[in-house]
């Protein structure tokens, strides 16, 4: 059920970010009114990512001890440094062939994966499947590296804020307004055909060579045109490119991609994915400004590429780009390839990322039931034990209560080794099990997968809201056999 639950909901998720998906291709193909001031969401904004993993850690420490707080925080940061990390690695491998055959606009959407897919309190701070993989980390023994990693990561996350601060700053103080009612005419006519509702200001600077957009908030939104001189048909192009910067919210996508290059900042892949992700950004824009256009126009838009040739700063979209980059998209500017839209194919990897997000997982150091859930001091705590073996149903489990004296037995169970896991699964008890419940509202599960710790506040015999809850993951496979023996039952129901 869990599973089925579990699929389910990757399904709904999927359908509603693909609907969005639809709904923005729809807009740009102007057969769907625009709305929201001419901005076009793919279900939430990509600034939602840096924001709840900044908020994650504040909001651990303060409804959990400071020692918990902190481990659970590192563990969950590396799993969604794993899942970034195996995510980039395999649509950098598959780009090309992406980029073949299916649109720019979907290789762009695919790098905002991750946004979703950690959007949902579900994946964040919901249960989870039980992980396939299990990799044991003993974080107390890497506390130079985390060090190093927050140093790093703070280091440049406030230069990329600072350096385009000061960016901005230095092009707005050097800027001057156009007067030239030609070009404002048709600037604020461009607007109109996007549906913003809200003046978007357009000013000159000589200190770019490209023209650029800057600004994720409304009031903070700027075009900058260097000073050159452009015909009525470039301008045009141009500001369509940088207006469907806007409509797509593209410089909020810039500071996603600038926080994961921070997030991951001593890992190559993670500035390679970054670059790549900025590129199909623009190949994105192209693709939509060029739609149904003439060989002609095809030619002027790439002599307009290299006419502005130039690299954009900070958190900024820009008309060209770096030598490398020009020459793919001049390349796919004047030989385009009929492509697939790429709907079905975001549905799919989102759906399996929604699926299989936390399968695999780091865990504390080796421990035991022993030292973790079941202490020496805790058996006179004992109240009951039950054992449930494949074949029998719920109702033939057997009560072995008295086995709790047996030190035998006993020791075999607290020589369970163990990881521990710091997050909450979603976890379906299988046969066979032990269950074993304890004073003070204290219940062990013990499968060959899992134990489990679940504490209750109370109040006499009622229960009221859960104190305390761990999961462990079981290092090896337990022997049913060895356990039926000691328990000396009759009946061996285990495979």
């Amino acid at each position: 059920m869990i599973i089925g639950g579990r699929i389910f909901y990757a399904l709904f998720w999927t359908g509603l970010a693909t609907a969005f998906f639809y709904r923005s291709w729809k807009i740009e193909q102007n057969e769907k009114d625009t709305t929201r001031n001419g901005r076009i969401y793919i279900w939430i904004s990509p600034l939602v990512f840096p924001f709840l993993l900044l908020v994650y850690p504040v909001m651990n420490f303060l409804f959990e001890e400071s020692a918990y707080a902190r481990q659970t925080t590192l563990y969950f940061l590396l799993g969604v440094f794993l899942f970034l990390c195996l995510y980039d690695i395999l649509l950098l491998l598959v780009l090309p062939i992406l980029r073949r055959f299916f649109s720019a606009k979907v290789c762009a959407v695919l790098w905002i994966v991750p946004v979703f897919v950690y959007y949902q309190s579900g994946l964040m701070f919901q249960d989870n499947l039980w992980p396939w993989l299990v990799i044991p980390l003993h974080i107390e023994a890497f506390q130079i590296p985390v060090i190093l990693w927050g140093t790093g990561f703070v280091v440049v996350i406030c230069y990329q804020v600072i350096s385009h601060l000061v960016f901005r700053h230095r092009l707005l103080a050097h800027a001057r307004e156009i007067t030239d009612e030609k070009i404002l005419s048709q600037w604020i006519a461009e607007q109109k055909t996007f549906g913003f509702r809200h003046q978007i200001p357009l000013v000159r600077c000589g200190l770019i060579r490209t023209p650029l957009s800057m600004g994720a908030f409304e009031r903070t939104r700027i075009t900058i045109l260097p000073e050159q001189v452009y015909t009525e048909q470039e301008l045009r192009l141009l500001f369509r490119h940088e207006l469907h910067h806007i409509q797509r919210c593209d410089v909020e996508t810039k500071v996603f991609l600038g926080f994961c290059q921070a997030f991951g900042w001593f890992f190559p892949m993670t500035w390679t994915a970054v670059q790549k992700a900025s590129e199909d950004l623009e190949l994105s824009c192209d693709e939509i400004v060029l739609r149904n256009a003439s060989e002609s126009e095809r030619r002027q838009y790439a002599e307009l590429l290299l006419k502005s040739a130039g690299d954009g700063r900070g958190y900024s979209t820009c008309l060209s780009a770096n030598a490398t980059a020009l020459r793919y998209r001049l390349k796919k500017v004047m030989h385009p390839a009929k492509q697939r839209i790429g709907i079905f194919l975001f549905a799919v990897v989102l759906f399996f990322c929604f699926l299989l997000n936390g399968s695999v997982v780091f865990a504390g150091p080796e421990t035991s039931v022993g030292d973790a859930v079941m202490t020496q001091a805790d058996l006179s705590d004992i109240e009951y034990i039950h054992i449930q073996l494949e074949g029998m149903n719920q109702f033939e489990s057997r009560d072995i209560t008295e086995k709790k004296e047996d030190a035998e037995f006993i020791k075999k169970l607290q020589s369970i080794p163990l990881q521990k896991l710091y997050t909450s699964y979603s976890y379906e008890t299988k046969d066979p099990y032990i269950y074993i419940s304890l004073s003070d509202k204290r219940f062990i599960t013990i499968t060959d997968e899992c134990v489990s710790f679940i504490q209750f506040e109370h109040s006499g015999d009622e229960l009221h809201k859960l104190a305390k809850e761990e999961y462990y993951a079981v290092q090896s496979e337990l022997d049913w056999a060895e356990i039926i023996g000691l328990l000396e039952m009759e009946r061996l129901a285990v495979k």
